[in-house]
């Protein structure tokens, strides 16, 4: 019903006809860059990858809260273990949401490969998923975004990533800039009116966005790329859009 409402308003804002979908899977959302779609919304690492794969360009940053445009990682512990440092956790079960993920897994990966430390990868699915691991004890530690274990008192953080920017929406490459700012302008009024707040909350949470362009996002590239030879090394044995489906977790990243 958020999608179909969403499309609706912006088809009526801009005299485009818009249609918003989901993609069922991260591999098919960023595929359909290669031509098909026009707009995209995903996580931050999805971008990066769409990016790298057919050239996609930010427009948008979206906002949270009170107009908060990072987020931040987090690894965490049982608070029942005394474990208080990532070099204790060396050759241990961690788990970790996704290779998608930009909290549950690409820049806590960073952390680990930072400081040398090698673990075992566990891919759970999801933030709530891999957070259970741990409850359960089949983990060690588990990796999710900051918000997610506030008020838990079960859970205990003992690394955080740096501030993270929050995801762009972009545009396919080619794209005409006329039709760009239209949308641009009909999301920046839907997110000034309570309707078009709620509406947009629908979505990730989002209340409410600004323009950016690439350069916004040049330093995060610049972290992930670090994080290995390339965007493709940062997961385990490599990442091959055409082969490897993974559920796309769309929770802040």
């Amino acid at each position: 019903q958020g999608m179909k409402a969403l499309g609706d308003f912006l088809s009526e804002r801009t005299g485009l006809a818009v249609k918003v979908r989901s993609a069922e899977t991260s591999v098919e959302a960023i595929d359909a860059f290669k031509g098909t779609a026009d707009v995209g919304l995903l996580g931050l690492f999805e971008y990066i990858l769409a990016r790298a794969e057919y050239g996609v360009e930010a427009g948008m940053q979206v906002l949270r809260k009170d107009g908060v445009d990072t987020f931040a990682g987090v690894i965490v512990v049982r608070s029942d273990i005394r474990t208080q440092k990532l070099a204790e956790l060396a050759f241990t079960k961690i788990a970790f949401v996704n290779e998608f993920s930009t909290t549950g897994f690409v820049f806590p990966m960073k952390l680990f490969h930072d400081q040398g430390v090698k673990v075992e990868t566990h891919f759970a699915g999801s933030h709530p998923e891999a957070l259970e691991c741990l409850r359960n004890n089949t983990a060690a530690a588990a990796t999710t975004y900051a918000d997610a274990v506030l008020g838990k008192p079960e859970f205990r953080v003992i690394a955080t990533t740096p501030p993270i920017p929050n995801e762009p929406i972009f545009f396919r490459k080619g794209f005409a800039p006329e039709k760009r700012d239209r949308i641009c302008s009909a999301l920046e009024y839907l997110a000034k009116t309570p309707e078009g707040k709620a509406l947009l909350g629908k979505f990730a949470d989002i209340t409410g966005v600004h323009r950016v362009t690439d350069a916004h996002y040049q330093e995060v590239l610049g972290a992930v790329v670090a994080a290995g030879k390339t965007i493709y090394d940062v997961v385990p044995d490599g990442l091959s859009i055409d082969t490897r489906k993974r559920y796309h977790d769309l929770a802040p990243h």
